[in-house]
């Protein structure tokens, strides 16, 4: 496989900071953090504010706060993912179950689409009509995987 863009959710961060601590596995942040500084490894800052909310002191959130490039505003997006929830309302997605646990979702779908980049998360799809990143990439025709294709991707070892 060859490495490529990629657009990271709030839930592949806290993973990584709950289950690959950077005391332990410094070197895989480390190249996390190279691929975000070449800005291939993107998210919409909303994904950074999700993660400010629940994780303080958290791996995740100290390594985004030294990654501020990688994120771009949703602001660039607004149109896109207006068009976008169009379609995924069409599409039988409930777009009215989306709150603050999941308002990442939507614009890192759209971000990616945009610039066709794989989704990384670690969310579960929780049924045909949940607004949840699985079922949101399956209506946008989206590749998604966990963080585990990233180190794939890149011929990684540890």
């Amino acid at each position: 496989m060859t490495a490529g863009w990629y657009c990271i959710d709030t839930s592949a961060l806290v993973d990584l900071g709950k289950f690959y601590p950077w005391k332990i596995f410094p070197s895989l942040w480390d190249r996390l953090g190279d691929l975000a500084d070449r800005a291939m490894l993107t998210a919409p800052d909303i994904v950074h504010r999700e993660l400010a909310r629940g994780a303080k002191g958290d791996d995740g959130l100290t390594w985004c706060e030294s990654h501020p490039a990688m994120f771009v505003a949703v602001e660039t997006l607004q149109e896109f993912t207006r068009l976008l929830m169009n379609k995924f309302s069409k599409d039988g997605i409930d777009i009215h179950h989306i709150d603050q646990a999941n308002e990442a979702d939507v614009w890192v779908v759209a971000w990616a689409l945009r610039h066709q980049a794989l989704v990384i998360s670690h969310e579960g799809r929780s049924g045909p009509n949940t607004p949840k990143i699985p079922r949101l990439c399956e209506c946008a025709r989206l590749e998604h995987d966990r963080l585990l294709r990233i180190i794939v991707d890149n011929d990684w070892s540890f």
